[in-house]
């Protein structure tokens, strides 16, 4: 391409030698020996020797290291799995650990490794040293694998067949803060306000997180409703949402204009209209 443009110099400057009276044309060879045009093949090769160096850079920057690579294939293999069981356990492992079947939460499980995000700031021995290890997650796949998470403060996630690479999970700590009971004391507080602070929910074999649990009882405590006493009820609340807040179930119950809130205190009904019922299963629904 360089040698094109020159030959096209070389043309306007026979053109100029022409105009300015010159009879001889100079020729390809005087041409390349020209001082201009040894000039301009020493740019053209210099450029193109830092394109060259540019490229090699480029390549080795975003070539995958095996390490990034291994992380990767386990990740999307957890994500993709169908996955058959979950056990939450406390990071001490001192005590009992909880399983779990459904497969609204193993659907959230799969989550975990999808929204898994590298960190570079700290080494796993950093995380291990300075954060608690809040959780032990164990996933169990139907061709039996099984993966095992560690879950620490700040929602920091190391992987059993990763040890050396810290993840970064948003709400890493969900499964555990939902049944696992606290085990340091905690001042007592509200059925909705357990239910505001509840990170799973589930309904038969679906669950929502704790986004929608906000967004419920933010709907709930705005609502027009009166308190009624369970002999003013009529039929029964065939509709259960299970909020799982430290290992207690608070109950949503849903009625055509009743919902009822039981926590392990006590049990509240509400009348209220069906317009009103019909928003609250809406943020259910996502709408």
């Amino acid at each position: 391409m360089c040698k094109r443009k020159l030959l096209v110099v070389f043309g306007l400057i026979a053109t100029l030698m022409l105009m300015g009276g010159c009879k001889k044309e100079p020729t390809q060879e005087e041409v390349e020996q020209s001082p201009y045009y040894t000039d301009l093949l020493s740019q053209y090769n210099k450029l193109k020797k830092e394109n060259k160096k540019l490229s090699t850079e480029l390549e080795e920057a975003t070539a995958e290291k095996p390490e990034d690579k291994e992380a990767t294939e386990l990740l999307e293999k957890i994500s993709r799995d169908s996955l058959i069981k979950l056990e939450i356990a406390y990071g001490d492992t001192t005590t009992g650990s909880v399983f779990t079947e459904n497969k609204g939460v193993l659907k959230l499980a799969n989550q975990l490794a999808g929204t898994a995000d590298v960190i570079e700031l700290y080494t796993a021995d950093d995380v291990r040293l300075n954060y608690e290890h809040q959780y032990t997650y164990t996933l169990y796949d139907e061709d039996n694998s099984v993966f095992e998470l560690e879950i620490y403060d700040g929602n920091y996630v190391i992987f059993k067949d990763l040890p050396d690479r810290v993840f970064y999970v948003y709400e890493a700590n969900q499964f555990g803060d939902a049944f696992l009971p606290r085990r340091e004391y905690y001042p007592t507080i509200s059925a909705r306000a357990k239910m505001a602070e509840a990170s799973v929910i589930l309904r038969g074999q679906r669950a929502y997180e704790n986004d929608t649990a906000y967004d419920v009882v933010c709907y709930i405590n705005s609502m027009e409703k009166k308190e009624i006493s369970k002999k003013q009820v009529k039929g029964t609340l065939k509709t259960e949402y299970l909020f799982y807040h430290h290992g207690e179930i608070i109950t949503l119950g849903v009625g055509t204009t009743v919902i009822k809130i039981q926590d392990s205190e006590k049990t509240t009904y509400y009348k209220t209209d069906a317009e009103t019922i019909t928003g609250l299963k809406k943020i259910f629904a996502g709408k």
